[in-house]
């Protein structure tokens, strides 16, 4: 939303196609969430982990350093995050090429006929232009930043003087965001009423913001319901017993992440995938191997569930992505997939080659080596 609505008039000015834009927004938001450190997503991935602990009395592995572990094996997500730059210095390829080239020499931001998604401006009305100064922008990103770091350190026990480290694994991350999150708004209220807007202004916009992320409020509830009814299944104890004679451990990474692929793109829900897999597959890895193979497949839910993020017309982040780039939505989800599949392929490929190599930055390290070569290549092969 605000990276969107930042960019979008410049990016216009040098004929960056909203295609582009929005595949921009994409694959660098939803990435950079999952891996963290301040997010909602992280709350709610380390809810997860916590749960799947609890169920097996794990009590010496802490939800949050369990998904610090994790993040190196996060494959999907961290190759995404390099591909953006990867792509936009060693040129585009396939449907994205020739958006930017009809962008470049027509001036068509969107394509003739398309017609982009609800913008932010209906939900939430013109911004002020004459009154707005850089601060009132950076202010309360900085008050959020800086209260959810502190209020992490502080919910984990840090002003009793434990080492940071330790106050991070026994943080309460659902409490952290919320102190911050309040702080962000009541920040952003108090700047708006020195500018000498009304409270009843004030209202209306949190209200329409309110309206505008509810979607994602109504997935995540139902994310926890289907996690909740998979736990009270004992899903993961019939999954252990029909697989116990034939999985191997180094087997497991690639097909968690294949399955989450599919399920996130089909449902169009990264969180409904992880709540899915996460009961399942986290007391499977770690009645097959040890705590490392916990942390890779945890890294494999995550890795596989962005993916539906980015690929399924249907996924909420999409469609935000379409909303605030002002592209035509199915138009976004066609240039996007090629994009998308380039490190969901790599990211397959070491989590075959994790049987070989036990080094998730060795791996990571390759992994990216490859990805660029692929980009390079394919974007020579593409005509235009």
């Amino acid at each position: 939303m605000i990276v969107g609505n930042a960019t979008r008039d410049l990016t216009g000015e040098h004929r960056v196609s909203r295609e582009k834009l929005a595949y921009l927004l994409d694959s660098t938001s939803a990435p950079m969430a999952t891996l963290g450190p301040v997010s909602d997503w992280i709350g709610y991935q380390v809810s997860l982990i916590a749960a799947a602990l609890t169920a097996l009395s794990l009590t010496t592995e802490k939800p949050y350093m369990a998904f610090l572990q994790s993040i190196p094996w996060n494959f999907y997500a961290l190759l995404c995050l390099v591909a953006v730059p990867t792509i936009v210095i060693l040129g585009d390829f396939g449907p994205m090429r020739a958006a930017e080239k009809r962008a470049e020499d027509d001036g068509d931001l969107v394509a003739p006929g398309d017609t982009p998604l609800s913008a932010v401006e209906n939900d939430l009305g013109e911004a002020d232009t004459e009154n707005g100064r850089l601060y009132h922008f950076l202010l309360p990103l900085g008050v959020l930043l800086g209260v959810a770091c502190w209020a992490l350190w502080y919910t984990g026990g840090g002003a009793e003087g434990k080492p940071l480290m330790d106050a991070l694994a026994n943080t309460d991350v659902a409490v952290s965001l919320s102190w911050a999150a309040f702080a962000m708004v009541g920040t952003a209220m108090a700047l708006a009423l020195l500018q000498r807007q009304t409270l009843e202004d004030c209202e209306n916009t949190l209200l329409a913001g309110f309206r505008t992320m509810l979607p994602a409020l109504v997935i995540m509830v139902l994310a926890w319901t289907i996690g909740t009814v998979t736990g009270a299944l004992d899903t993961g104890e019939h999954v252990i017993e029909a697989t116990r004679d034939w999985l191997s451990p180094g087997l497991l990474p690639v097909l968690i992440f294949a399955i989450a692929m599919v399920i996130s793109f089909a449902t169009g829900s990264s969180w409904g995938a992880m709540a899915i897999l996460t009961p399942v597959a986290v007391p499977l890895a770690y009645n097959i191997g040890d705590i490392t193979l916990v942390h890779m497949a945890i890294g494999a839910i995550f890795s596989g569930s962005i993916f539906g993020d980015h690929c399924s017309p249907i996924s909420d982040t999409t469609v935000m992505s379409s909303i605030f780039a002002g592209s035509d939505h199915i138009a976004h989800v066609r240039t996007q997939i090629p994009y998308a599949l380039v490190p969901a392929a790599v990211a397959g490929v070491l989590y075959l080659a994790s049987m070989v190599v036990a080094s998730a930055w060795v791996l990571l390290l390759a992994g990216l080596v490859i990805q660029t070569v692929a980009i390079w290549l394919i974007a020579r092969a593409t005509p235009g």
